[in-house]
């Protein structure tokens, strides 16, 4: 996996070295985008699915590194590869153990907080409850807590789009009078039901999600969900502007009041939703290498739009998406956008800050490990850890040079 990264990745630069080193985040993590290669293959003996065994295929099929060149890339290509990943996670215990692992893999470079997203509906091909699924969830990342020294947090995602899966099959079945998107709008509501209850128990939830295809499917379709949601303390994270235009932002932070926004990547084509995004300090989830396999637009690292964002104060914070289908890590995500926009320790500093920031205040219960109290001390250490002060005084400074 490692040599087909398409920007040249050197672990010997010292560059390299310090991100590494550095604590950081990961808000935008798709639990269901980011198992390991030999649990897959693992997985697939124990099931006895019937998917290609040989690593070498396996890497073909969900590895995406070669779409970032492709003329003929779209989210929709891209998601193909979670046929694979959702087939193998129908159980708690397979549930249970790629979550753990995926901490696990977080921590093991310097990861002090990840949240960790997953839409549940996916998981119900072989009769699991959503509550059941989402228990599984938290359980291994419970147990990587226990041993690593990380803190995460799970953010619950309905999905735009009719998915065939186990629970939206039965709904059909039951309402056979309904089409597909009024099935979508409905399970949308009960999965934020569904968050809002598991929250008052497990404190792990921190987030509602809006995930999968944009197009034809607009956020405010389903703004019923995003009240349940808001009034039962849940934050809201949205996907957005990641395969459509600025309007599905403007869906997501006006008609849903979004606390976040995942990905936002076409912002840049509306100044004014722009400005209005940075004075509401609505941070921006981004994910370079995803953005590059999933959008037509870019062909480069160096045309993504999130050097714009930093000029223009944004609060910008970058995350992996999906670990194996993008094929990355956050050191990494971190080490690309250092050299695409020739940024230099300090600026790296300055957006593992923001995620910093952008965690702690979406933690409202007080039972939580990531209850706001706790992540402010866990910021406070960071922030001692990145020298902080210094980092922005610098990069101020450079701003201030630039613009004389």
């Amino acid at each position: 996996m490692e040599n087909k990264i398409p920007m040249h990745i050197d672990k010997e630069d010292p560059l390299y070295k310090a991100i590494f080193e550095l604590p950081k985040t990961d808000l935008h993590c798709h639990l269901d985008g980011s198992l390991r290669i030999d649990t897959i293959i693992d997985l697939i003996g124990k099931q006895g699915v019937t998917f290609p065994v040989d690593r070498a295929k396996l890497e073909e099929q969900l590895i995406m590194d070669d779409m970032v060149y492709s003329k003929e890339k779209s989210l929709e290509r891209y998601l193909k590869a979670f046929d694979i990943t959702c087939a193998l996670m129908q159980d708690t215990e397979s549930i249970e153990r790629i979550a753990y692992e995926l901490a696990e893999d977080a921590a093991q470079e310097n990861v002090k907080y990840l949240e960790v997203r997953f839409a549940p509906i996916l998981h119900t091909n072989k009769g699991l409850t959503m509550e059941e699924i989402t228990s599984a969830v938290c359980k291994g990342l419970a147990r990587a807590e226990e041993k690593y020294d990380i803190v995460t947090g799970v953010i619950i995602c309905a999905m735009r789009h009719f998915v065939p899966c186990g629970i939206e099959l039965n709904l059909l079945k039951s309402l056979p009078y309904i089409d597909y998107e009024t099935a979508s709008v409905l399970m949308a509501v009960q999965t934020a039901r569904h968050a809002v209850a598991m929250a008052k128990k497990d404190h792990h939830i921190v987030g509602f999600d809006l995930a999968g295809g944009e197009k034809d499917n607009p956020a405010k379709r389903y703004r019923e969900a995003f009240k349940i949601a808001t009034e039962g303390h849940v934050p809201i994270t949205i996907h957005a502007g990641e395969a459509f235009g600025p309007e599905s932002i403007q869906q997501a932070v006006v008609d849903n009041h979004a606390k976040r926004i995942g990905h936002g990547t076409n912002l840049h084509k509306n100044e004014l939703l722009m400005t209005f995004v940075t004075n509401e300090r609505i941070p921006l989830e981004v994910c370079i290498t995803s953005n590059l396999q999933t959008n037509p637009e870019f062909t480069r690292y160096e045309e993504h739009p999130l050097k714009k964002y930093m000029d223009n104060r944004l609060r910008t914070t970058i995350c992996t998406d999906n670990r194996l289908m993008s094929n990355t890590t956050v050191t990494k995500e971190l080490y690309i956008v250092a050299k695409a926009f020739n940024l230099d320790l300090d600026h790296i500093k300055i957006l593992i800050s923001h995620g910093f920031n952008s965690a702690l205040y979406n933690c409202y219960f007080p039972e939580s490990a990531n209850a706001y109290k706790a992540m402010r001390k866990l910021r406070s250490k960071v922030t001692k850890e990145l020298n902080y002060r210094d980092a922005l005084d610098n990069v101020n400074e450079s701003y201030n040079q630039n613009t004389k």
